[in-house]
C-alpha cells in the first residue's frame, strides 16, 4: 500500500483534468499525462477481476468509465471490495465499493467482462536499488570500486542493494514468513505425537481406549501435515510471483535507463559487455526464490525446534544457546571475505565472456597469422585467472561448510548423551528424548542444507553487485523546458559560442569554438582524425555538456531544454546504427505515426525500394545488428531514408557519405542538400565534392 500512496499525488496531478469527451483514446491521454510525472502506463485488455488482482499486488490501476466520462484509480483491493478515487473529486475523497458495483460504474456487465486497463509504475522501476536514489549524506557509507568499470565511483554494498531490490516485495515476504511460522508449528505435531505415543507405550498403555485415541491422534496428525503441505504449496506460488516481478522490474528499469544513460558513463567501458550483467538477474531471481522459500522455512523451523528443545529442560536450553553461538562463529567471520571472492570470481567469468564477444565480433582478424594463438593464449590466461579466483572462493566456503558439519556431528552426539543422562535422572521422559532426537535430526539436516547453500548466497550477492553496475549507470537529466515549436516546417537555429570541451580538463578537444547556423543552413565540419569532429556532433546532439561557453537551439540554452523534447527535432546518423528488427522497424524507430506510404516513398526516393522488395520478406526482412544483410551502400541509403520519414529540423551526419560510389553519392547528396527540404544540415566530411555543396565550413 505504501507504494501506491507514493504515487497517488503524482497520478492525481496528471489525470485530474483529463475527464470529459475527447477524440483521443482515454488511455493514450492518460499515458501522455503520466509521462510528465515520471510514471509509465502499460495499457492492457483484461477482465475487471484480473485488474483488481493487480491492485492487490500494490500496482496502481487506472480505469476509464464510459458512463461517467472520467478515470477511476484503484488504490487497494480486498477479496470482495475495492478502495478507489474518482478523478475530478478531491484527492482525499475515496470510495469503498464492491467489485460488482465497480463493474456497473464502468458500464460492464460483470467483473469477468474484459475492459481496457492501465497499470501504473515508475519509469525507473529499480531506482531504489540504485546509488543515485541514496541521499548525498549517505554516500559516505558506500564502498568504492574500480575493478569492473574502469573508473572508481561510490558503490552500494551488495547486501544493502539486495534488500532494496526486495523492498517492493516486502508484503509478500512478510506473508511468506507468517506461512513459514504456521508450517513449522504444524510440522511439530509429528514429534509431539511421537512423544505422546512413546510415553504411553513405555508405561504399558496398550488397552482398547489407547488404540482408539491413537486413531484420533493419527487423523489429527494427518490433518496437520496436510495443512502444512498446502501452506508450503501456496508459499511456492507466492515465490513464483516474486520471481516474475524481479525480472520484469529490472528489465523495465533498464529499458528506460539504457537509452537515457549519460554518454560519459560509457567512456571507459565496453557497453555491450556491461549489459551482459543483466543475465545475473536470472541468478538473482532463482536464488532469491530459494531463500524466500526454503531459507525462511528452514530457519523458522530450526528456531521453533530449538525453542521446543529449550522448553523440555534448562540444560537443553543452555545446549541450544551454545549451538547457536557455534553456528554463528562458523559462518560469520568468513562471510565478508567470501562475498568479495564471489564477486572476483564473477568478474573473471565476465572477462571471459567479453573476450569471446570480441573474438566473435572480429572473427576475420583472428584468422590471420598469430590470430589462432592469440585467441587461445588470452583465453588460457583468463581461464587461469578464473580458476585462481574460484579456488580462493571455494576455500572459504569449504571451511564454513566443514565447520557446520563438525558442529552438526558434535551437536547430535551431545544431545543424545545429555538426553540419556536426563532420562536416567528422571528429569526427562523417554518420549521427550525420542522427540528431541527427531527435532535434532531435523535441525542437523537444516544446518547441512543451509551449509550447502552458502555458496548460493554468495552467488546471489555477487549477482546483485553485478546488476548494480547497470542500475548505477548515470542517466541524463530529465528536467528542462518542453518548448512548443512555433514553426515545425523550418530548420532549427543553432548557435555555438566560445565553446570549450575536453574528456580530460587538461586536454581540451575543442577550444573556444563559435559558429551560427541559420534555419535551413547546410554546413560541413572539416578536420583531421582526432580533431574532435565526432565530439562536436555529440555536443550538438546534446549527448555531452560543454566545459565552457554554450550551445543554443532556437535561441534557448541547451542546458534549459528537456532533452527528449529537443531530440525529437534532431537526427544524428552514423554508420551501421541498426537494431535487430525489420526494415520498417529500423525506419520508424518506434514512431507509430509514420505510415507505410511514407516509408515506401522514402525508400523509393533514395533508390533502394526495389532492393528491399527483392528479399523474400520484403520490408519485413529482419535486419541484424549493424545492418546485415544489406550492403554498405544500401545501409547508407536506409539511414537517409530514416531521416526522410523522421523529418528532423536538424540533420547531423558523421561521415556517412564518405567513400560512396559517385552515382550513389550524387543521388543521396541531392536528397540531403535539396533546398525544398527545410532542415538544417550539419555534416562531417572529408570529401571536397560534399564541401562544395555547403553554405558554411566549420574548420577544427
Amino acid at each position: 500500500m505504501e507504494l501506491v500512496e507514493n504515487y497517488i499525488s503524482r497520478i492525481y496531478r496528471a489525470l485530474e483534468d483529463l475527464g470529459g469527451e475527447s477524440l483521443q483514446d482515454p488511455m493514450e491521454r492518460c499515458a501522455a499525462a503520466l509521462d510528465s510525472e515520471g510514471l509509465r502506463l502499460t495499457a492492457s485488455h483484461m477482465s475487471l477481476a484480473e485488474a483488481v488482482w493487480h491492485a492487490q499486488m500494490d500496482a496502481p490501476v487506472v480505469l476509464w468509465s464510459s458512463l461517467e466520462k472520467r478515470f477511476f484509480l484503484i488504490l487497494q483491493a480486498g477479496p470482495f471490495r475495492v478502495r478507489l478515487i474518482k478523478l475530478g473529486d478531491t484527492v482525499d475523497q475515496r470510495f469503498v465499493v464492491s467489485r460488482s458495483d465497480l463493474a456497473k460504474m464502468l458500464g460492464l456487465k460483470s467483473v469477468k467482462e474484459v475492459t481496457e486497463v492501465g497499470l501504473v509504475h515508475a519509469k525507473l522501476m529499480s531506482e531504489l536499488a540504485s546509488i543515485h536514489a541514496e541521499t548525498e549524506g549517505s554516500h559516505g557509507q558506500h564502498g568504492h570500486h574500480g575493478h569492473d568499470h574502469g573508473h572508481e565511483h561510490a558503490h552500494m554494498p551488495p547486501f544493502r542493494r539486495f534488500l532494496k531490490i526486495l523492498r517492493p516485495e516486502r508484503r509478500e515476504i512478510v506473508l511468506l514468513l507468517v506461512f513459514a511460522v504456521f508450517a513449522s508449528i504444524l510440522y511439530l505435531a509429528l514429534p509431539l505425537v511421537v512423544d505422546t505415543v512413546v510415553t504411553n507405550l513405555a508405561f504399558g498403555s496398550q488397552t482398547k481406549p489407547f488404540f482408539q485415541a491413537l486413531v484420533v491422534i493419527g487423523q489429527i496428525l494427518a490433518a496437520c501435515l496436510l495443512l502444512q503441505a498446502l501452506i508450503v504449496g501456496f508459499q511456492h506460488y507466492v515465490g513464483e510471483l516474486i520471481q516474475r516481478r524481479i525480472i520484469v522490474r529490472i528489465a523495465g528499469d533498464l529499458s528506460y535507463r539504457l537509452p537515457r544513460v549519460a554518454a560519459r558513463a560509457f567512456d571507459n567501458v565496453h557497453a555491450p559487455e556491461l549489459v551482459n550483467r543483466f543475465l545475473d538477474s536470472v541468478t538473482l531471481q532463482k536464488n532469491t526464490a530459494f531463500f524466500l522459500l526454503d531459507g525462511i522455512n528452514v530457519v523458522v523451523a530450526t528456531l521453533i525446534g530449538l525453542v521446543l528443545l529449550a522448553l523440555y529442560h534448562f540444560y537443553l536450553m543452555i545446549f541450544v544457546v551454545i549451538l547457536m553461538i557455534f553456528v554463528c562463529l562458523a559462518v560469520w567471520p568468513l562471510s565478508r571475505r567470501a562475498v568479495k571472492t564471489a564477486i572476483d570470481e564473477s568478474l573473471c567469468k565476465y572477462n571471459l565472456v567479453d573476450w569471446f564477444e570480441q573474438v566473435a565480433t572480429y572473427p576475420y582478424m583472428f584468422k590471420g597469422r598469430g590470430g589462432y594463438e592469440m585467441a587461445y593464449q588470452r583465453t588460457n590466461d583468463l581461464a587461469s585467472q578464473y580458476l585462481l579466483a574460484r579456488r580462493q572462493h571455494f576455500r572459504l566456503v569449504l571451511r564454513q561448510f566443514s565447520g557446520l558439519l563438525l558442529i552438526s556431528v558434535i551437536a547430535s552426539v551431545t544431545l543424545l548423551i545429555l538426553g540419556v543422562v536426563l532420562v536416567l535422572q528422571q528429569q526427562l521422559t523417554l518420549g521427550q528424548l525420542v522427540a528431541s532426537e527427531l527435532i535434532m535430526s531435523s535441525i542437523v539436516a537444516s544446518i547441512i542444507k543451509l551449509g550447502k547453500k552458502l555458496e548460493t548466497w554468495y552467488d546471489t550477492l555477487a549477482a546483485t553487485d553485478k546488476l548494480g553496475h547497470l542500475l548505477d549507470l548515470e542517466t541524463e537529466t530529465e528536467d528542462g523546458e518542453t518548448v512548443a515549436v512555433e514553426n515545425c516546417s523550418e530548420g532549427m537555429h543553432v548557435e555555438v559560442k566560445s565553446m570549450t570541451f575536453g574528456y580530460h580538463p587538461e586536454h581540451p578537444v575543442l577550444e573556444n569554438l563559435s559558429f551560427t547556423l541559420a534555419p535551413g543552413t547546410r554546413a560541413c565540419i572539416c578536420g583531421d582524425q582526432g580533431s574532435g569532429v565526432s565530439t562536436l556532433l555529440d555536443l550538438c546532439f546534446a549527448l555531452r555538456q560543454t566545459d565552457q561557453g554554450y550551445i543554443r537551439f532556437d535561441g534557448m540554452d541547451m542546458r534549459a531544454w528537456h532533452l527528449e523534447t529537443l531530440r525529437n527535432s534532431m537526427n544524428l546518423l552514423r554508420f551501421d546504427e541498426f537494431v535487430s528488427g525489420t526494415v520498417i522497424d529500423n525506419l520508424r524507430l518506434g514512431r507509430a505515426d509514420i505510415t507505410l506510404d511514407e516509408i515506401h516513398f522514402a525508400l523509393k526516393t533514395v533508390g533502394i525500394l526495389d532492393d528491399c522488395l527483392k528479399h523474400p520478406d520484403g520490408l519485413d526482412t529482419i535486419m541484424r545488428v549493424g545492418g546485415a544483410p544489406f550492403s554498405t551502400r544500401q545501409r547508407v541509403s536506409l539511414l537517409i531514408a530514416r531521416a526522410l520519414v523522421q523529418k528532423p529540423r536538424l540533420l547531423m551526419m558523421d561521415e556517412i557519405l564518405d567513400g560512396l560510389d559517385k552515382q550513389t553519392l550524387e543521388r543521396l547528396s541531392e536528397i540531403v542538400f535539396d533546398r525544398a527540404r527545410p532542415w538544417t544540415v550539419l555534416i562531417a566530411t572529408r570529401m571536397p565534392e560534399i564541401r562544395q555543396m555547403c553554405d558554411l565550413w566549420i574548420r577544427l
